[in-house]
Parts: structure tokens; C-alpha cells; sequence
């Protein structure tokens, strides 16, 4: 029997099969990466191969160390930079592409404005995060209160307020001129049934749906439109 995973252990390889599957056809070698938010850098390696020039950026300075002594990414040439999503300190239309994954502590309007404001025209934003059903069934186990999801041991929590609907997300980026390319829910059909985490499991018991269509996590990805 193969080791039953944790909840973000199994986003990650998810999230890593649709890099490879999907998000890598619209990016090209030597384009100009800014991440907000990027945490510890979970899903930076894949951009890192893929030759972009990667700004880093997080709120969290504990955050950004922790990606730069990360050994796997010494290799790179990475800009680092500790900034709010809010505040972004860079010029008008300087990025290419913009990266927002696990996002919900802090994408909202004011964060679509920067977003908008520092990306080239025609340029091309991911965001992703787990779904709604995902937020409601952690609510129902007591891992969230609509502000901060607990961990699994209940030790620690973080931030996480809001989680948008597709219907909802459309309607924000529209507001900024964004198209939208691609909407896709995620599942774990790519893990085996004893890998996947407990979460997920009583997520598909929760909602009475098969483990394999179970919703785990949204990807969205967005070109940035002419001006009205």
C-alpha cells in the first residue's frame, strides 16, 4: 500500500500534472514571471525550467528566505522582492505573466488593480485556488471559519477569507478587461485511491459524488485585454 498523502501534498502533484498538460503552452522561454504571493515556492520549479525571468515576490520575508536557501532553486537567476500583492513595486506593463496560485488570503479588487497595472497588454494571468466545496467541507469538519483554515492538527492556522465562484471570478476580471482562456476544475484522478488524502476523501463522502470527480482546486488563466 502506497502512503496516504496530506490534503496540499496531493494538490501539488495535481497541480504539477496540469503545468505539463496545460499551462506550459502559454508561456515562452525568456518571458518576464512576476509571482505574487508565492509562499515557499510550491509551484516555482516548474516556471524555473521552463527558462522565464522569475520575479519572486511574497509579504512574508520568512517566506522568501525560505525559497532562497532552497537548493533547487540556487541555480536560477531569481529577482526577490518581500511586497504586497497591494503595493506592487514595479512599472506599468513590465511582466508577461503573472502567477497567483493558493491565493484567497488576498485576491481581491485591489489586488486585480496591480495586477492589471503591471502587466503588458495581451499578457497572461494564472490564479488558482481550491474550489468552494472544498472551503465548505473544511468549514463543516471545523478546519474554517471564514477566515483562517486550521492546519490538520489544529496547531496553526492561516489566512484564507474568501474563495471565489466562477461566476464571481468572472465577473472581477472582467471588470479589468481580462479574457478569460481556461476554467478548470481539478480532481485526483491522476493519485490512486489509498494515496489520497483524507480531506479529499471525505470531501467526495461530503458532497456523495466518486473520489475520482471529487473538485480539489480551480486553475484559471486570463489574457489581459485591450482598454475600453
Amino acid at each position: 500500500m502506497k502512503k496516504r498523502l496530506g490534503s496540499l501534498e496531493c494538490i501539488y502533484i495535481i497541480r504539477d500534472i496540469y503545468f505539463k498538460n496545460t499551462i506550459e503552452r502559454f508561456i515562452e522561454q525568456g518571458e518576464k514571471c512576476l509571482f505574487v504571493g508565492g509562499g515557499k515556492g510550491s509551484s516555482l520549479y516548474d516556471y524555473c525550467k521552463k527558462g522565464l525571468k522569475i520575479t519572486f515576490t511574497d509579504i512574508s520575508q520568512d517566506a522568501i528566505n525560505c525559497v532562497k536557501k532552497t537548493p533547487k532553486f540556487r541555480e536560477f537567476a531569481i529577482d526577490f522582492n518581500c511586497c504586497s500583492a497591494y503595493e506592487l513595486p514595479y512599472t506599468n506593463s513590465e511582466f508577461d505573466i503573472i502567477i497567483s496560485t493558493l491565493n484567497g488570503s488576498y485576491f481581491n479588487e485591489e489586488a486585480m488593480s496591480e495586477f492589471n497595472r503591471v502587466l503588458k497588454q495581451k499578457g497572461i494571468l494564472i490564479v488558482s485556488e481550491t474550489t468552494p466545496e472544498y472551503i465548505k467541507y473544511l468549514n463543516h469538519i471545523g478546519r474554517y471559519d471564514g477566515k483562517y483554515i486550521m492546519t490538520s492538527d489544529f496547531k496553526s492556522k492561516f489566512p484564507h477569507p474568501y474563495v471565489y465562484t466562477k461566476e464571481e471570478l468572472m465577473r472581477l476580471t472582467a471588470r479589468f478587461q481580462f479574457d478569460c482562456l481556461r476554467y478548470d476544475v481539478l480532481s485526483p484522478k491522476s493519485l490512486t485511491s489509498d494515496e489520497i488524502s483524507e480531506v479529499i476523501t471525505g470531501l467526495a463522502q461530503f458532497l456523495d459524488i466518486n473520489l475520482n470527480d471529487t473538485p480539489v482546486i480551480y486553475y484559471a488563466i486570463f489574457r489581459k485585454g485591450e482598454l475600453l
